[in-house]
């Protein structure tokens, strides 16, 4: 299967190195160019015991970029698993949920089928709003 995971931080880039080693062709997506170079070298920017050896053992299956839009065109399954920071009230701020949702639509091909999956910690409701939000780009 062809998967675009948006987010490469614990939950991203722990779910993208575990689906290529089983095969998959997974893309990950990034903006912190930091640590996308890092992840091009095959080094993990976060302390997970055991990632960079992964990392290198799924060089064929998987690739970095930070760009949204190439990396889901072809893809069958799309999933954002970005940060949600609490705002001062509490809440969790789904803003960059909402914004990776877009940049995905906005690379949609007309014709192709995607599953689109929210692996980051979200409220109830959050699904409709990542729904109307890519229906809103298409």
């Amino acid at each position: 299967m062809k998967v675009a995971i948006i987010g490469c931080g614990y939950v991203g880039l722990t779910t993208a190195a575990a689906l290529a080693y089983l095969g998959h062709q997974v893309t990950g997506v990034d903006k912190d160019s930091y640590k996308l170079e890092l992840l091009k070298q095959r080094k993990s920017p976060i302390h997970e015991h055991g990632m960079d050896e992964l990392l290198s053992e799924t060089v064929s299956c998987l690739s970095f970029t930070s760009n949204t839009a190439d990396a889901v065109a072809e893809a069958e399954l799309i999933m954002i698993a970005v940060g949600t920071p609490q705002k001062e009230n509490g809440e969790a701020d789904i803003h960059y949920v909402e914004e990776a949702a877009k940049e995905a639509a906005a690379g949609l091909k007309d014709g192709c089928r995607y599953t689109i999956v929210i692996k980051s910690t979200v409220p109830i409701g959050t699904n409709r709003r990542v729904a109307h939000a890519v229906n809103k780009v298409l």
